[in-house]
């Protein structure tokens, strides 16, 4: 019986890891675009006014600057539980935004500490301007939570490609050197 000629594997081969390397970094930035989602606001108002809030399932909360607003406003608002004392608030602007009945919300405040369900007094003040169109909504615990998980679906394509491309690269390399080999018993 006559010995065949190994075969090398095609170059085609090297396809799989690149697709899961692209399929890791599409859920990645899916994940990152779930966790950049503010949720809507449960309760809108203008500032200079007062409003109590009531969080039905969701920890914390979050005061949303609407229509009227601009980096250039001065605006301080405040949150006391149903007891009246205050809840602390962190000021910051992050790249977020909702849009709620057509308006574009953007988050301004979020509590500093995970706060129960329950009732809480929103107060914001403007000091300087036209009043400000204000919302507060629920803080959004699974952001944090798809934040995470976007290391996953990109470290798991990159590990991915690169042990497949290693793998091909080893066996169309010893096909090779069994070809090679075949090569110099057939002359």
């Amino acid at each position: 019986m006559e010995e065949q000629a190994p075969k090398i594997p095609s170059r085609l081969w090297y396809l799989p890891g690149p697709v899961v390397l692209v399929a890791g970094i599409v859920l990645t930035s899916l994940f990152l675009q779930w966790s950049e989602r503010v949720p809507a606001p449960v309760e809108t108002f203008e500032t200079g006014e007062t409003v109590e809030v009531t969080l039905q399932e969701e920890e914390g909360l979050t005061i949303l600057l609407g229509d009227g607003w601009s980096h250039d406003n001065t605006t301080k608002c405040a949150v006391a539980d149903r007891y009246g004392d205050k809840v602390s608030v962190t000021y910051g602007f992050p790249e977020r935004e909702v849009v709620h009945e057509g308006e574009e919300f953007h988050p301004a405040y979020e509590t500093s500490d995970d706060v129960p369900p329950g009732t809480y007094t929103v107060s914001c003040l403007e000091t300087g301007g036209e009043p400000i169109h204000v919302g507060v909504a629920p803080a959004d615990t699974d952001s944090e939570r798809f934040h995470d998980l976007a290391v996953v679906p990109w470290t798991t394509g990159l590990a991915v490609c690169v042990i497949a491309t290693v793998a091909v690269y080893v066996v169309r390399r010893r096909a090779r050197a069994r070809l090679l080999e075949y090569a110099r018993r057939v002359r």
